[in-house]
C-alpha cells in the first residue's frame, strides 16, 4: 500500500505536471477539492515546500517557481525528457487507481520478481559511493557467491531490475540481476565512480541489460503486419525504415545495435513475420535456432 504521505506528493506531481504551470491559488483550489484537505484554506505555504523539497529528494523531481509569472512548473532534464514523462504518468495512473475500489479491480499492473528489497539499500550506497557485499546465486552455478561490487547504476528490463556494477572478483564491470541476489549489505570501504559513467549511454548501443557483443549494421524484412508494430514501438532507437513496398508487403529495417542473445530473443517473438536480412553471421545463427527447435519438436511428436 502507498502512504497517504506519498500520496499527497504523487496528487501534487500529478496537478503540476498536468496542469502547469500553475499558481498557488490554483494549487490551492485544487488541493481543497481533495479529501487531503481538512478544512478548505488550501495548501500551506510550509507544507507546500515541504512537499516540494520531499518530492526532490524520493522521486528527482523538480517543482520549480518562474519568479516573474509567479507559476509553478516541473522542470525535467532534457536528455531525460521520455524517462520523465513516464514515470509522471505511471505515478499519476498509480494514484487514480489507488483511490479508486472500481478502478483496482479493473487496471492490472505487471509484477516484479523479488529482489525490490534491496533497492533501497543499492541506491544508498550508490549516493554515498560505499562497497556493497553481495550473495548472489547465478543460473550457472549450483550455489551461491559472494563477492564486494561498486554499484555504478540500476537497470530494469522485462520486469527485472539489475544493478551494474565492478566487482574486483571478476575484474570487470558486471550486470547483476537483484531476484538472483540472496543478501546484500553495505559497507564502510569508499570507492570513486568514473566521471564519464552514464547508464544511459552504457547500454545505448544494446537491447536489454547483457553486453556480449559489438554493435553493427542490422536489416530486418517485415511483413505489413510486424512493421505497423516496429513503427509503434521500435526495437531500438536506431531504428529506420530505410524501404518499404505496399503491393508486396514488406518493409526493410535497419539498426546499428548489438546482435545480443535478448536483442534475438526480441526479433523471434515475430515468428515467420520478421526475417534478418544481414549480416550474414545473425542470418545463420536465427537459422540454426530455428532448425534447433524444428528437431526439438519432431523429436517430441514422434
Amino acid at each position: 500500500m502507498i502512504s497517504e504521505q506519498i500520496k499527497r506528493y504523487l496528487w501534487l506531481i500529478d496537478f503540476v505536471s498536468s496542469r502547469g504551470p500553475v499558481s498557488k491559488e490554483e494549487i490551492d483550489n485544487a488541493w481543497n477539492t481533495t479529501a487531503y484537505a481538512s478544512e478548505p484554506t488550501g495548501l500551506p505555504r510550509e507544507t507546500f515546500n515541504r512537499y516540494r523539497k520531499a518530492i526532490k529528494s524520493t522521486f528527482d523531481i523538480d517543482i520549480c517557481c518562474n519568479r516573474s509569472s509567479k507559476k509553478y512548473y516541473i522542470k525535467a532534464q532534457n536528455e531525460h525528457k521520455e524517462d520523465y514523462q513516464w514515470l509522471t504518468i505511471m505515478l499519476s495512473l498509480v494514484r487514480s487507481v489507488r483511490e479508486s475500489d472500481d478502478l483496482e479491480k479493473r487496471v492490472a499492473f505487471e509484477t516484479v520478481p523479488s529482489g525490490l528489497t534491496y533497492l533501497p539499500l543499492i541506491t544508498s550506497a550508490m549516493k554515498t559511493q560505499t562497497m556493497l557485499l553481495i550473495e548472489h546465486q547465478s543460473f550457472h552455478r549450483t550455489e551461491p557467491h559472494s563477492f564486494y561490487i561498486q554499484p555504478y547504476g540500476l537497470k530494469q528490463f522485462k520486469k527485472r531490475w539489475y544493478v551494474v556494477g565492478y566487482s574486483d572478483e571478476y575484474n570487470e564491470v558486471r550486470t547483476f540481476a537483484l531476484d538472483r541476489i540472496s543478501k546484500c549489505e553495505n559497507t564502510s570501504e569508499k570507492w570513486l565512480l568514473p566521471i564519464d559513467f552514464d547508464i544511459h549511454t552504457y547500454f545505448k548501443p544494446y537491447v536489454g541489460v547483457f553486453r556480449t557483443c559489438q554493435p553493427e549494421c542490422i536489416r530486418l524484412r517485415a511483413t505489413t503486419q510486424a512493421a505497423n508494430f516496429l513503427r509503434s514501438l521500435p526495437l531500438h532507437y536506431t531504428q529506420q525504415e530505410i524501404e518499404s513496398d505496399a503491393e508486396k508487403g514488406y518493409s526493410i529495417f535497419q539498426y546499428n545495435v548489438a546482435p545480443t542473445l535478448e536483442f534475438i530473443q526480441e526479433l523471434r517473438t515475430f515468428g515467420a513475420d520478421v526475417r534478418v536480412i544481414s549480416p550474414r553471421s545473425l542470418v545463420d545463427t536465427m537459422r540454426s535456432d530455428l532448425e534447433k527447435a524444428l528437431i526439438e519438436y519432431n523429436e517430441k511428436n514422434e
